[in-house]
């Protein structure tokens, strides 16, 4: 009896190794790839502060501010938001990014306790990404002080993307 007892545990043991293996087989012959997207970001923001008198980036005097992209390195999108007109009281700038699926907001701040009695133009920089290539994306750029400036550009992502407004 002790045989037949020692035989059906041995059983059951090499039944379970084998039920292991052949699931554990599968798995690793034909891995599951998950793909996370990774979180968009704005990085690297720069500003000129206030630019002198008449220096403006382009010399069109009719246009208000314009938008320049180009396309980075790393999969991402360099944004040129070029003569944005602010009182020359507000310090501080920064730019704060939204993300809803392929709809990218940024909107450029800066503290505004200080009011002056002048204008001034400054241009902003900064890198967003990373961005998958062949998707379309709609980028909302609000300045916070300045009405004017707010664009909505549609692009396609590629990584020889260039856009000039």
């Amino acid at each position: 009896m002790k045989k037949a007892i020692k035989k059906q545990r041995l059983c059951t043991i090499l039944m379970g190794i084998v039920a292991l293996l052949s699931g554990c087989g599968s798995e690793i012959d034909n891995p599951v790839e998950t793909s996370t997207p990774k979180e968009v970001l704005l990085k690297n923001f720069s500003n000129t502060g206030c630019k002198p008198a008449g220096a403006r980036t382009r010399a069109d005097e009719e246009v208000v501010s314009s938008i320049e992209l180009a396309a980075t390195e790393n999969g991402g999108v360099y944004v040129m938001h070029n003569d944005v007109i602010l009182n020359c009281g507000i310090r501080d700038y920064n730019a704060v990014i939204e993300v809803d699926g392929n709809k990218i907001t940024v909107t450029e701040t800066g503290d505004a306790s200080m009011q002056a009695w002048c204008n001034c133009n400054i241009d902003f920089a900064y890198e967003i990404g990373p961005l998958v290539e062949g998707t379309s994306y709609e980028l909302n750029i609000h300045s916070e002080h300045n009405r004017s400036a707010n664009k909505t550009i549609n692009f396609i992502y590629s990584h020889i993307l260039e856009y000039r407004e």
